[in-house]
């Protein structure tokens, strides 16, 4: 295969297919995008929404910086795409913990190589006042929401290297 040749071929289009059709696509290849189902039947749209936003563990660091980092660039994605608010609202999310376990992961995401106004401790007392959630205690990640997969997928397919094939059967 020349350079100036790129192909690809991806089975399934739901968001993982979805989107490395469109991060390949960007790249100048031309893509070939293969689902068993018609674009609204794949099984993934029949979900109202997806999050975005981290989830962290108490000892791993660097998963913890990957789950930052690949919210960060989906929540700007989406941002990017700038879809009504029926289709994704991107406006940060909180996490619910145990008090004593959110304090250690504040501490664990206060760590970690991003701006410091990315996470925002919610003490128990602010959780119950603004969300009437007793004996929870959170963390606000600014680079968070929701969006529809359905509108995501066929957003990121839309784009002109890609060819979508629906009813495709590859092996």
């Amino acid at each position: 295969m020349s350079i100036d040749n790129k192909t690809a071929l991806i089975v399934g289009a739901g968001i993982a297919g979805s989107s490395l059709a469109f991060q390949l696509a960007k790249r100048d290849y031309q893509v070939t995008l293969l689902d068993d189902n018609n674009h609204d039947e794949i099984e993934i749209f029949f979900n109202k929404a997806v999050e975005v936003s981290p989830h962290f563990m108490l000892n791993n660091t660097s998963y913890n910086a990957l789950m930052t980092k690949a919210s960060k660039f989906s929540y700007q994605l989406i941002k990017d795409f700038n879809f009504s608010k029926k289709d994704s609202l991107m406006d940060g999310v909180v996490k619910l913990y145990e008090e004593n376990e959110s304090e250690k992961l504040i501490e664990k995401v206060a760590s970690l190589d991003i701006e410091k106004s990315a996470f925002k401790y919610l003490q128990k007392e602010i959780i119950k006042k603004k969300y009437r959630i007793d004996d929870k205690a959170g963390i606000y990640f600014k680079y968070g929401g929701w969006v529809s997969p359905k509108k995501l997928c066929s957003t990121l397919i839309k784009h002109k290297n890609i060819k979508f094939i629906p009813k495709s059967k590859c092996c």
